[in-house]
């Protein structure tokens, strides 16, 4: 019996799995705190240090504009993370984002807007998931992507039941052609 999940993307889930995509290793989360985080509090630290160090002459010396300037980047630089991504969303969307997976024993069949896809278990590399969204990875930049929002728990189950008995198949046929 096919597993059938249907939902309409939205920009919160593509948020969503961009985080949990970042957070895939140790550097990549250094990298996600950083800039989510750290830029926006030393922009606030330097502005405060411009603002408290601000004389007539410092505004002449250029030092004050610059203090200000490298305040303001690292304060916005999370809002325009935020709209590249936004932008990256719009772009690759198909239709109206309407998505339709059915996934059975041998195949994952997606349908979206005017497009049909269908892939063998075996091009699914690794899962991974969050609290939010759970990853079919076809390649280590590029997944399918399953909103918990929209499935039930035991629908979540099934995926990642498929993906481990093709795993154990496809381990089989390889020890078995040794």
């Amino acid at each position: 019996m096919p597993t059938r999940i249907e939902y309409t993307s939205t920009f919160k889930d593509y948020l969503h799995a961009q985080r949990a995509h970042a957070k895939r290793n140790a550097w990549s989360r250094i990298n996600d705190v950083a800039i989510r985080k750290l830029a926006p509090i030393w922009g606030g630290v330097i502005l405060i240090l411009a603002l408290l160090s601000y004389s007539p002459g410092a505004w002449r010396a250029g030092y004050f504009q610059v203090m200000i300037g490298c305040a303001v980047i690292l304060v916005l630089y999370p809002l325009y993370i935020r709209y590249r991504l936004n932008r990256c969303y719009k772009r690759t969307r198909i239709g109206d984002g309407s998505r339709v997976i059915d996934l059975d024993e041998h195949l994952i069949k997606v349908q979206e807007g005017a497009t049909r896809s269908e892939l063998e278990w075996s091009a699914i590399q690794f899962i991974r998931e969050d609290k939010n969204v759970l990853m079919l990875y076809l390649a280590p930049a590029k997944f399918l992507l399953v909103p918990k929002r929209c499935c039930p728990a035991q629908t979540l189950d099934e995926v990642k039941r498929l993906y481990n008995s093709s795993r154990s198949v496809m381990s089989a046929v390889s020890s078995g052609s040794d």
